[in-house]
């Protein structure tokens, strides 16, 4: 995370939260090397909240 944080200006433990938050629901697979976090979008997983999300964009649209 020290790579990301240091183009934000924010500390490392909030940079570190949303990474976790995107894991627990799946979103993104991890892998401790050392004290290393390698982190990895899993396509299929991302794939279906796009598919949520268009379905939920339409059914806003729809009641507008």
């Amino acid at each position: 995370m020290g790579e990301i944080a240091a183009e934000f200006s924010v500390s490392g433990p909030t940079i570190s939260h949303h990474p976790k938050k995107l894991r627990e629901a799946g979103v993104l697979s991890s892998e401790r090397r050392a004290n290393e976090v390698y982190y990895q979008v899993r396509s299929d997983r991302l794939d279906a909240l796009i598919d949520q999300l268009t379905a939920l964009k339409s059914l806003i649209e729809q009641d507008c």
